[in-house]
């Protein structure tokens, strides 16, 4: 069930991560879908976006805040005034989307997190 999972996330989140991109002007060197226990996207030092899977089961404005902010990461690393700034021009409601997602865990099935 979680490959089927990650194989939704491909064909669903990809396009969608794309299209946030070429809106942003922003682009992870490289991205890939996972299904993190913890975390509803990372960014690494080495370019690589992850999200997580499970993005499937949060509202559309939800995942559109977690794509801004992990593509924001790939012009400011740490969380910092100047990267909130940014996320902020990207996405003017990202206070109350960051504590919306921030409580969405329980929107998750217990098999996804195993």
């Amino acid at each position: 069930m979680k490959q089927w999972l990650r194989d939704q996330g491909q064909r669903i989140l990809l396009p969608w991560l794309e299209g946030i991109s070429l809106e942003s002007g922003r682009r992870a060197a490289r991205v890939q879908i996972r299904t993190q226990k913890s975390r509803w996207g990372s960014y690494s030092t080495r370019g690589t976006l992850s999200l997580n899977a499970a993005l499937l089961f949060l509202t559309a404005p939800e995942v559109r805040y977690v794509m801004i902010h992990e593509l924001c990461h790939t012009i400011h690393h740490g969380h910092t005034i100047e990267f909130w700034n940014l996320v902020r021009r990207l996405e003017p409601d990202y206070r109350r989307l960051n504590l919306k997602t921030g409580k969405a865990d329980g929107r998750v099935p217990g098999w996804v997190r195993f």
